[in-house]
């Protein structure tokens, strides 16, 4: 298996995570800080998530960059990380 084709498998895990996270986001009744009160919690907690996993992305990103080729063992390793 490529490198890039393990980096973009691991991308589109992490796109669905973020994916699933969005999901429970519903938009607020209006524009005005009294409308989106209520959701301040649930917002500050997407962005602490959002943000955990970009943190993850771009260290994956900077494991794989020195990697010529990708063995099984790596292979598993990635997977366990994904999980």
């Amino acid at each position: 298996m490529s490198k890039g084709r393990l980096e973009a498998f691991s991308d589109g895990v992490l796109a669905i995570v973020l994916t699933i996270t969005v999901l429970k986001l519903n938009p607020p009744g209006g524009f005005d800080a009294a409308s989106l009160k209520p959701f301040a919690s649930l917002l500050m907690a997407y962005v602490i998530g959002y943000t955990f996993v970009g943190i993850q992305w771009i260290n994956h990103h900077r494991l794989f960059d020195p990697l010529e080729s990708v063995t099984p063992k790596i292979m598993w390793k990635n997977l366990n990380w994904l999980f």
